[in-house]
This record gives C-alpha cells, structure tokens and sequence, in this order.
C-alpha cells in the first residue's frame, strides 16, 4: 500500500489536472497511476455515477483519496458502499480534508490513514420534512453499521450540531482506532 500511497500523494498535490489525467465529476485518475483516485471537490448527487464510470475505466483502484469538505449525504453514502465492496483503501493527506458526506466514504477504507482532517456531524436538516430527515438518519445509520465506524465516531456524526464540525487530527485518529 505504500507505493499506491505516495501514489495518492503524488495525485492530490497535482491538481489542476493536465493532459495525462481523467476527471469524472470531482474524481481524478491519472495515467501514471491507474490504482490511485483522487476525489477533490464536493460530493454530488452525480458523484456515485461518476465513481461508477471511473472505476469502469480504471478498474485496478487500490487507493483513493480525499480532499472534499462533504456535500450531498446519499451521494456520500453510495459511494462509501462501493469503496466497501471494492475494498479500496482511503485515505487523508496532511494538508487536505475530508468533511461531512466525504467522512462516509473515508471510513468505507479496507484500510485508512488520517494524515490530514477527518471531520463529521450531523447533516443540514432546515427545509426538509421530518420523514425525509428520518430516512436520511436510517439509511446513514445502515451504511455506517456496515463500515464498522468506531463508536466516537458515529456518536460525532449523529450528536455534533450541522452548523459545527466535529475535527480528527492524524493523532487522534491514531490513538483512537480510527486509522486501520
């Protein structure tokens, strides 16, 4: 996993991307290193199609990492279930960050490494109808079982406020049990 995580280094600090690089929605994967994907930028309901179309393209994914502060939760969500079952390693550079919805898919890691942040709490709730904020909770409730998610952690996703973050450094997320 070294190779793929100097990779994955290599990858993040080289945005914008250049000619030898494909980008799928906020998802890039360059040709040098066609086991690393980068997801840079928001989450959006398309990003899982995105995901889809890249992992069609570029199969041998071992690494992805993050640097998103979050976005839409289902899209989130979708993807943290394809990391899973694809057992693609996440992963957080010093330097870069990974919020809210983009929290989903890093704990989806078959192995994980915070060198950056990692940071969680509950999703904007304003405008929405008590059922669709029940199903968004459920649906997030089932993908984190899922994941595995150490119990600080999912009690920071379900207990920080929405207009606050809830941060892990890299030494925390070691000490805790978040890193694997």
């Amino acid at each position: 996993m070294r190779e793929a995580i100097a990779a994955a280094l290599i990858l993040m600090a080289s945005v914008p991307v250049d000619a030898a690089s494909h980008r799928y929605g906020a998802l890039i994967v360059d040709d040098q290193h066609p086991t690393v994907m980068a997801l840079v930028g928001d989450i959006t309901p398309s990003t899982p199609f995105d995901f889809r179309r890249a992992l069609d393209e570029f199969p041998r994914i071992e690494v992805l990492g993050l640097h998103s502060r979050g976005g839409d939760v289902r899209g989130g969500l979708e993807v943290a279930l394809e990391v899973k079952d694809r057992g693609i390693d996440t992963l957080i550079t010093a330097g870069k960050v990974c919020y809210s919805a983009c929290a989903y898919v890093f704990l989806a890691g078959a192995s994980r490494q915070v060198d950056g942040e990692l940071g969680t709490h509950m999703p904007a709730g304003e405008g929405m109808e008590t059922a669709a904020r029940n199903s968004i909770e459920m649906d997030m409730r089932y993908v984190l079982a899922k994941l595995a998610v150490p119990l600080i952690v999912f009690d920071s996703i379900f207990n920080t406020p929405n207009d606050q973050i809830r941060l892990f450094g890299a030494e925390e997320a070691a000490r805790l049990g978040i890193n694997r």
